[in-house]
């Protein structure tokens, strides 16, 4: 800090330049009281010792084209304060005692007061004030351009600045204008579209560049039209038809057709117009123009095209069978173009294959084919021909082999044979109490019973063929046999009922009976118990329908006698006179007790 100095600082934001520089310069102001001595200032004369103090107030901001700033101070010795400047780049102090200040160029300019004293009072601290000098502003005055053509030619453009400055011009839309000539105020009109131009004031040392202004305006096209003359009726034959037509700009004009069925266009800009079918030919004559002439109003013109007359020659037909199918039909046009087959019987033949020329035949009956030719862009449709034939049905043989005898026990069995047809034979039986027959077309046989089994197999035919003569095979069912599963059985003593067991191989029940019912008799699997001796068991199964009866199986098992304990409870002693006395005891077979004494 240089004393009695303002030294100027960032402080918060939100403070103003002026109010920044005044906090600050008072506060070095301040410091400067407190803190720097009384300075002796050497005039060639004695000085005076009396302390004085200058009044400097804030200076306000100013730009390079303000007047000079007249600046004052006073001391508090009440002598004259003078100015200089410590910024001789940014400005300088002239006049009286300097009091004149002028702005030179861009920066802070600080003026310093002071004052020198006299012989009484000492000199003053010397202080500062600072301002920003900035360059002055300018601003454009650009008029609206109006609309233009593009045959109108080049024009001049002008605009003013505040500042008295040449303003330029260029455009920011070169395709479709450019500037040029002195400061480019010179607008040539190079295409349709929108003309933006911009006007720039680059400044000085005095003024800042000014902010551009633009304006805009449309550039429109030139608008032209197309000659097309009428178009003559004409025969798909005479193609291809040159059409031509003129526009006023004498830019080239090209064809298209709205009716691609009737006809096309195609060549040097679609001149060469080629007849396809029938009809009404529509040509649109079309010219898009340029950078210079807007699109020419479409013109159209139509002519009328016609088709030639054809015939079909289509043969008779001979008779055929069924398995006489298929075979191919052949017919001619006068166009020389494809002929085209149908029926008119699709229940009896069918057409197909390459143009329906292929005949399938379906079932019997008359068949009747179509023939046509539907024309095409030079030739009509002819008129149809028809055919008719005789169809009928053929005959078919069924072979079916002889059948091999089985069990019952090895049915179901599958039986097949086949016809001279192809088609698929179906089985029946006529020995239901044997076996039926089942599944896909029957051919699953199911064994029932042993006996005979007749097995039909018959074709009943469809629309190509016949039914077949029914052919019938027999084969002898016979039943199955079976064994019976008994294990042995072990021995017991007389007692609880005992309960058996046995297994046939048919899975059928198990009877039971006993050859000893001395010793034991059976009441289905209980074998009930009867006496101690030699159980003999037989198991039986008599068969069914599919099985024989299983051969008998006997099994033994000995039955012992039960042992058995008597309760005798203790007798008390008794006087001879007492006697006879009764006594009593329980067998654990509940058999009745015996008494006898061992002391006769």
């Amino acid at each position: 800090m240089r004393f009695g100095a303002c030294t100027v600082r960032a402080v918060p934001s939100g403070e103003s330049s002026v109010r920044r520089r005044t906090l600050l310069c008072a506060a070095t102001l301040a410091a400067s009281a407190l803190l720097a001595p009384i300075a002796t200032w050497s005039t060639g004369s004695a000085l005076g010792t009396t302390s004085q103090s200058i009044t400097f107030g804030v200076l306000l901001d100013r730009t390079l084209s303000d007047p000079a700033l007249h600046v004052a101070a006073s001391a508090s010795s009440g002598l004259p304060v003078t100015f200089t400047t410590t910024t001789p780049t940014v400005c300088s102090a002239s006049g009286t005692n300097g009091t004149t200040i002028s702005p030179d160029a861009v920066g802070t300019c600080t003026v310093q007061a002071n004052q020198a004293g006299d012989a009484t009072f000492a000199p003053a601290p010397p202080v500062a004030q600072s301002f920003d000098v900035t360059k002055a502003t300018q601003t454009i005055s650009f008029a609206a351009l109006p609309d233009r053509s593009l045959n109108a030619g080049a024009f001049t453009v002008t605009a003013t600045s505040s500042s008295g400055g040449a303003v330029t011009f260029t455009t920011t839309t070169t395709t479709v204008c450019t500037a040029s000539g002195a400061h480019g105020a010179t607008i040539a009109l190079v295409a349709a579209g929108t003309c933006t131009v911009q006007a720039d004031q680059p400044g000085n040392g005095i003024f800042a560049p000014a902010p551009t202004e633009t304006q805009s305006f449309a550039v429109g096209k030139t608008a032209q039209a197309i000659t097309f003359g009428a178009l003559t009726d004409k025969s798909v034959l005479q193609t291809p038809v040159t059409v031509s037509a003129t526009a006023t700009s004498l830019l080239p004009v090209t064809f298209t057709t709205t009716t691609p069925a009737t006809c096309t266009a195609a060549g040097t800009n679609g001149a060469t117009i080629t007849l396809v079918g029938s009809g009404t030919c529509t040509v649109q004559a079309d010219q898009a123009g340029n950078a210079s002439f807007s699109a020419a109003p479409p013109v159209v013109r139509s002519f009328t095209v016609t088709r030639a007359p054809q015939t079909i020659t289509f043969a008779a037909l001979t008779a055929r069978t069924t398995l006489q199918s298929p075979f191919a039909v052949t017919a001619t046009s006068t166009s020389v173009l494809t002929v085209t087959f149908t029926t008119t019987t699709p229940a009896v033949c069918g057409a197909g294959g390459t143009n329906g020329s292929t005949i399938t035949l379906v079932t019997a009956g008359t068949c009747t084919l179509q023939a046509d030719q539907p024309g095409n862009a030079v030739f009509s449709p002819a008129s149809s021909v028809f055919q008719s034939f005789t169809v009928t049905k053929a005959d078919q043989t069924i072979t079916f082999g002889a059948l091999a005898n089985h069990t019952v026990l090895e049915g179901p069995i599958a039986v097949s044979a086949a016809s001279t047809s192809g088609l698929a034979v179906t089985f029946t039986t006529t020995t239901l109490a044997v076996c039926t027959s089942g599944g896909t077309n029957g051919a699953t046989i199911t064994l029932v019973a042993a006996g005979t089994c007749t097995v039909v197999a018959a074709q009943g035919g469809d629309a190509t063929f016949n039914a077949a003569t029914p052919v019938a095979e027999i084969f002898t069912v016979a039943r199955a046999d079976q064994a019976i599963a008994f294990a042995a059985l072990p021995d017991v003593p007389l007692g609880t009922p005992v309960t058996v067991a046995a297994t046939a191989t048919s899975g059928l029940a198990v009877s039971f009976s006993t050859s000893t019912p001395a010793v034991c008799t059976a009441s289905s699997a209980t074998i009930t118990l009867v006496a101690a001796g030699t159980c003999t068991v037989v198991a039986d199964q008599t068969g069914d329908a599919v099985y024989n009866a299983a051969p008998s199986v006997a099994r033994s098992f000995g039955v012992g006698k039960t042992d058995q304990t008597i309760t005798f409870a203790p007798l008390p002693d008794v006087a001879v006179t007492h006697a006879p006395i009764t006594v009593s005891a329980t067998a654990s077979s509940l058999l009745p007790v015996t008494f006898t004494t061992t002391t006769p």
